[in-house]
């Protein structure tokens, strides 16, 4: 049975995290449980970009809760423009509403969490004054999953705003986020995942990249999805990611990733 931390370990770890949140804050970092790292992603690229400014503007160091038990988080217009990468011209405030409203329905969750069956909305309400000469979108968060993005003391993804605000396909952030939960930023690390790993990461049906007479087009999802994925993160990031399939009797077994984080 492995042995239990004890409360001085456990209060040492938590201050260590600290004083490495406050260094890092400034950079527009968040954090998210390794557990729900790994969830399937379906939402798209731009609305995941938006819940990063949002996950790195909960102060985890204290209750986030209001005295209605809510909490909520303020994100300003241009906050989630240039976390998605955008112009500053870009002012449309129709085109980030769309980009919220998919985030929104696109945030439901269902997986296990640390041994327990959740499913629910993140993020199940918006409230925004458009006609503001600064436009704010307040975010009230799902209070049952606030767990999974503050007081992480161990076992959770980092994920930096800059690294990930020129990602233009939804799966390059699913790759990115998904290999950096097992990475520990030092060691060559690899993961395996068959095509229906990869399918579900990717928050695709198993119908999807097959052709009329139901055969996999594996062509067509490796160069799209794989590659697309790679290429962008290889260009964005420090990590550093190539891939290979893994063969018995010539039929693809599954796809082997190997990666670093350059630090």
């Amino acid at each position: 049975m492995p042995e239990l931390e004890t409360i001085q370990e456990r209060e040492s770890n938590i201050s260590e995290y600290t004083k490495n949140w406050e260094q890092d804050e400034k950079l527009g970092i968040y954090a998210v449980s390794n557990e729900f790292a790994r969830l399937p992603q379906k939402m798209s690229v731009q609305a995941f970009k938006a819940l990063g400014v949002i996950l790195s503007k909960i102060d985890y160091t204290k209750d986030n809760r209001n005295e209605n038990g809510e909490v909520i988080v303020s994100c300003t217009l241009a906050e989630i423009r240039k976390a998605c990468g955008v112009s500053k011209k870009d002012t449309n405030y129709e085109y980030y509403k769309t980009i919220i409203s998919n985030l929104i329905n696109s945030s439901y969750v269902e997986g296990d969490i640390d041994g327990r069956n959740v499913m629910g909305y993140v993020i199940p309400w918006v409230e925004a004054d458009h006609k503001a000469e600064q436009i704010t979108f307040e975010f009230t968060l799902l209070n049952k999953l606030l767990p999974y993005f503050q007081c992480l003391y161990r076992n959770y993804t980092k994920i930096e705003i800059e690294q990930t605000k020129n990602f233009k396909s939804k799966f390059s952030m699913s790759l990115y986020l998904n290999l950096l939960s097992w990475s520990n930023g030092e060691n060559e690390s690899y993961r395996v995942y068959t095509t229906k790993q990869l399918k579900e990461m990717f928050g695709l049906s198993k119908d999807d990249y097959c052709k009329k007479d139901g055969k996999f087009n594996r062509t067509e999802f490796e160069k799209k999805t794989i590659e697309v994925a790679i290429k962008e993160i290889n260009q964005n990031t420090r990590m550093k990611v190539e891939y290979k399939k893994n063969k018995i009797k010539n039929r693809v077994a599954n796809y082997q990733f190997n990666f670093i984080e350059v630090i």
